[in-house]
């Protein structure tokens, strides 16, 4: 059982992880684990679980100072690139779907630019919102993100070939350079390893 002193320390490192936007349960439950050694082999040594407990929590760190650690280690111009690049994608494609509404060309084919828009804001808005968060979510989210960005750099090479091989068209040219760099970007980014805690910040 967790006592009270780890465990407002524990909410004290998330908020502080949350604060430098680096966010990350399994880094929370690394630590809490370190801590939890630390105590029994304080305890082992004698100490009461109070001050096994302190001096656990003194090796540990201050919550900002571990949470800066933690930051450092996270790729922010990357990060910034690619928020960059969703809110980007998401302007244009928005854009271009107000263009079609507009001006209905009759050879535009709707239901499929409706599927690719769908695409483009939902995975604009779920990267967004995991980056914002810290960058490192589920298993599951880091691998529909990597689908995601894959689909991207699909459909952004083809918008970019049809530019190159037929008409030219600036919208294409755009919204293919923005597609594909985004994709690119968000396979790199989210098939990275999560963010592991080194043992040398708690010992």
């Amino acid at each position: 059982m967790t006592s009270e002193q780890v465990t407002r320390y524990i909410d004290d490192l998330k908020r502080a992880f949350r604060s430098q936007g680096v966010f990350d349960a399994q880094i929370v439950e690394e630590l809490r684990d370190h801590l939890i050694d630390a105590i029994e082999e304080g305890r082992l040594r004698g100490l009461t679980a109070d001050a096994a407990e302190r001096e656990a929590i003194a090796r540990c760190g201050p919550p900002e100072l571990v949470a800066a650690h933690v930051a450092a280690g996270l790729p922010r111009l990357r990060r910034r690139t690619l928020l960059t690049l969703c809110a980007a994608t998401m302007l244009a494609s928005a854009f271009l779907s107000l263009s079609l509404l507009i001006f209905r060309p009759p050879r535009a084919s709707y239901s499929v630019w409706i599927a690719e828009a769908a695409l483009f804001a939902v995975q604009g808005a779920v990267t967004i919102v995991v980056l914002l968060r810290g960058g490192a979510p589920s298993t599951s989210i880091r691998a529909l993100l990597t689908a995601g960005g894959i689909a991207l750099v699909l459909i952004g090479a083809s918008a970019l070939y049809a530019t190159a091989t037929s008409h030219f068209e600036g919208y294409g040219l755009l919204l293919g350079t923005l597609l594909s760099l985004q994709g690119v970007l968000t396979i790199a980014f989210f098939r990275r390893r999560p963010i592991r805690l080194s043992t040398a910040a708690v010992s």
